[in-house]
C-alpha cells in the first residue's frame, strides 16, 4: 500500500502546480502540529507559552492553527527561544522534504529542549566545521597548513555558514571570529 501510495504522489507531484501546493499546505501543517506537540511535550498551556513568548494565548492559538499559515521566520525564531530548540529552515529536494514531513506523529514532531547530554554519540560542532573547511576549500592542501592558519580558515568558513556576508553574527554579537589553535576555547575580536 504505501508503494501504491507513494507512485501516486511522485505521479502528482509531477505538476509544478500541485508540489508548490504540496510544499505549502505541509509547512503550514508541520509548523502548527509541531509547536502544539512540543507544547503538550511540555506540559504547558497555550497561555504558558504565550507567557514565556511574550504574547497572548490567542496569537498561540493562531500559531497552532494550520490554516493560519502566517508565521515569521522570527516568530519562528522566539519560539524555538522560549522552548530552548534550534530552527531550521533549509531548501531541500523533493525527496528530502517527503522523507522529513512523513511522520506526523506527535512523538515525530516532539523535540527535547537543550541538554548538554544531547552531544553525546554525536559529531561535535567542531567537526562539522572540518567537513565545511574540506568542502569548500578543496583546491588547497588541508595536510600543508599550519595548525593556526587551518584555524583561521576554518573559523572563517564557520562564520559564512552562520552569516552569508562572513562577518559577524545576527544582532551585532560579534563582528569576526579568529579561533584559538584546535581544541581550545575560540576568540571574538
Amino acid at each position: 500500500m504505501t508503494t501504491n501510495f507513494s507512485q501516486r504522489l511522485v505521479g502528482k507531484l509531477k505538476s509544478k502546480v500541485y508540489r508548490a501546493a504540496y510544499v505549502a499546505e505541509n509547512i503550514r501543517m508541520s509548523i502548527a502540529f509541531q509547536m502544539k506537540a512540543m507544547r503538550e511535550q511540555r506540559d504547558m498551556s497555550q497561555s504558558d507559552l504565550g507567557k514565556l513568548l511574550g504574547k497572548p494565548q490567542s496569537v498561540v492559538s493562531r500559531l497552532e492553527n494550520p490554516e493560519y499559515g502566517k508565521a515569521t521566520v522570527q516568530t519562528l525564531l522566539e519560539v524555538a527561544e522560549a522552548l530552548d530548540v534550534a530552527l531550521v529552515i533549509k531548501f531541500v529536494p523533493f525527496p528530502e522534504f517527503i522523507s522529513y514531513t512523513s511522520d506526523v506523529s506527535p512523538s515525530g514532531l516532539q523535540v527535547d529542549s537543550f541538554s548538554a547530554d544531547q552531544f553525546e554519540n554525536r559529531a561535535t560542532p567542531e567537526s562539522s566545521v572540518t567537513y565545511l573547511w574540506t568542502s569548500k576549500e578543496q583546491t588547497e592542501d588541508q595536510s600543508s597548513q599550519s595548525s593556526d592558519t587551518r584555524t583561521k580558515l576554518v573559523s572563517r568558513i564557520w562564520l559564512a555558514h552562520i552569516s552569508p556576508w562572513g562577518q559577524g553574527v545576527t544582532n551585532g554579537v560579534a563582528s569576526q571570529f579568529y579561533s584559538a589553535p584546535a581544541g581550545q576555547q575560540a576568540t571574538i575580536q
